[in-house]
């Protein structure tokens, strides 16, 4: 390991200490040790005078002892008043590891003056055995995003370390001033915030990069505020619209009707300052991972339904027309009636119901957001609750940015439409309650475009019935339609041939899909099309698989 003389150093900071004993933090102090101290800042990389206060904590440890505020006055004649200007330099040392901080033992109230002082083990090891100063972790600012994530740290640390919000702010407000040209620093700026409202807005601007869109700062509040008192202001400037963080449009916030707090996103105004900056947040810039599907990505495809099917069908397709969804939203909002579009397809699997749906989006022009729901059946109790709730408020965010209203689509959604369990203390059965209770409020006050799909609606529950406009049964095809998609997927067979098949085999529009799957892998693994009796066999096959195995096998 590459050793270095540190002698110079040891020498510096008793140095320093020795002049700074009484010295009342005089300027001709500095001018004296001005060597001494760039000696030490270019060992620790940091400035000047974060170097006076490391070699006084760091000589306090030689001598066995910790460093406290009260101690470090005594050593330089000075009171605390005139210590807290440059409490931040002491607060910088912590926050990038050189010094650790902790409460007293005799006071933990958390106050600056009740702090005890001590340098990093590994620092003084370094020193003391002509090491080079190990690397010291810290956010480097190069843009935007890391400037970001460094108030979010400092939060973070400040929080952890039980800091006063005053620290925390200083600390956070000393980072701003240093890098307050860049572009969103400015903007934020000229709202002129208090520190409460930067602090939260910061941390809830780093949360929404990170992908986090629905953010509760109730935890935050009590961490960082210095009295019940003091959040309790706070709580009414919400309620009264007067905190400016709500009344300029920095933040939105939605009240938790089963939890006692609020949840916080972005506003509009912020998102804009961000992507001014270039950069777009979690749900804009990942398209794809969010299940957001555009028109001109969905391919075409028909689909054969019979009489009643095709009516409802065309009448939802006709009203996802835009001049037609504008008039009705007007008609319902006139009559204080729900905003919603909410549509449940049910029926027997393979029937038609997801790509029914893709379709209508495709002939609106609708971009279509679809929800696997097996992922909001998060382990974690609690967590699914803040998913579905995460999921409209996304969708609301989002719809603000497109300029149709795209469809939300929770496909096979029969876990959470299922009939509520009562009387359970199950926490299973209290977390599938509780989902789906906040399922019913969201659908309740949804503005926009629902559509879900089910197989077992005989399970529905009640309180879901009357939350869904358009109720469309999908059947089995006719044997009429089951031709039809033969013949559209199988071009080599003989009208009769296509009549034996739709006779003799009752399959919905999806299983006939998968015969033909198996013809494509014939074709590529003999170079020929599949023969009638090669397709009657896949047939009886795919019955086997569904429990029809009495079916009477087809003879030429």
């Amino acid at each position: 390991m590459k050793t270095t003389n540190n002698k110079n150093i040891l020498n510096s900071i008793q140095q320093i200490y020795n002049l700074s004993k009484d010295s009342e933090l005089k300027d001709e102090l500095f001018t004296t040790i001005k060597k001494d101290l760039k000696i030490v800042s270019s060992y620790l990389k940091v400035e000047s005078a974060e170097a006076f206060y490391f070699s006084i904590i760091i000589y306090f440890n030689f001598n066995g002892d910790t460093m406290s505020i009260k101690d470090l006055c005594n050593h330089l004649s000075i009171t605390p008043i005139k210590l807290i200007d440059n409490l931040k330099y002491i607060n910088s040392l912590s926050i990038k590891k050189i010094i650790t901080k902790r409460n007293s033992r005799i006071n933990s109230d958390g106050l600056p003056i009740n702090k005890i002082y001590s340098v990093s083990n590994n620092i003084t090891n370094a020193i003391m055995t002509n090491l080079p100063c190990p690397e010291i972790n810290t956010i480097q600012i190069n843009s935007t995003i890391d400037l970001i994530e460094r108030t979010n740290e400092l939060i973070r640390l400040g929080i952890e370390e039980n800091l006063m919000r005053t620290e925390i702010y200083m600390q956070i407000e000393s980072v701003l001033k240093e890098y307050a040209d860049f572009l969103f620093v400015k903007e934020i700026e000229l709202f002129e915030l208090s520190d409460i409202e930067k602090i939260i807005l910061y941390f809830i601007t780093w949360k929404s990069i990170c992908g986090i869109n629905s953010i509760s700062i109730d935890q935050l509040l009590n961490n960082i505020s210095c009295s019940v008192k003091e959040k309790a202001i706070f709580i009414q400037s919400i309620f009264n619209s007067s905190n400016k963080l709500i009344k300029l449009n920095l933040l939105e916030i939605k009240k938790n009707i089963f939890i006692d707090e609020f949840e916080y996103s972005l506003g509009e105004k912020v998102i804009e300052k961000l992507e001014e900056d270039d950069i777009l947040l979690f749900e804009s810039a990942n398209k794809k991972s969010k299940g957001i599907k555009t028109s001109e990505e969905i391919t075409t495809k028909k689909l054969y339904y019979n009489s009643k099917e095709e009516n409802q069908i065309d009448s939802l397709k006709s009203l996802l027309q835009e001049d037609k969804y504008l008039e009705l939203k007007e008609r319902l909002n006139s009559k204080s009636l729900p905003l919603s579009l909410n549509v449940l397809l049910f029926g027997s699997p393979g029937t038609g119901k997801t790509e029914s749906v893709y379709q209508l989006a495709k002939k609106s022009g609708r971009e279509i957001i679809k929800i696997d729901i097996s992922k909001t059946k998060s382990k974690w109790f609690g967590e699914s609750e803040k998913i579905i709730k995460n999921i409209f408020n996304d969708y609301s965010n989002y719809s603000k940015k497109c300029k149709l209203a795209p469809i939300l689509l929770f496909n096979e959604a029969d876990a959470i439409l299922s009939t509520r369990t009562t009387n359970s203390e199950s926490s299973t059965h209290q977390t599938e309650n509780a989902i789906q209770n906040i399922l019913l409020e969201e659908l309740e006050n949804f503005d926009g475009i629902f559509i879900a799909t089910t197989n077992l609606v005989s399970n529905l529950d009640p309180a879901f019935d009357r939350r869904f406009l358009y109720k469309i049964e999908f059947s089995k095809p006719e044997l009429a339609q089951r031709t039809n998609i033969w013949k559209e997927k199988l071009t080599h067979l003989s009208d009769n041939e296509y009549a034996t098949l739709a006779q003799n085999f009752e399959f919905s529009g999806g299983q006939i899909e998968n015969i033909v799957r198996k013809c494509e892998i014939n074709y590529i693994l003999k170079n020929e099309s599949a023969s009638i009796h090669s397709i009657i066999e896949y047939c009886e096959q795919e019955n086997v698989i569904n429990g029809n195995k009495n079916k009477t096998s087809i003879g030429f």
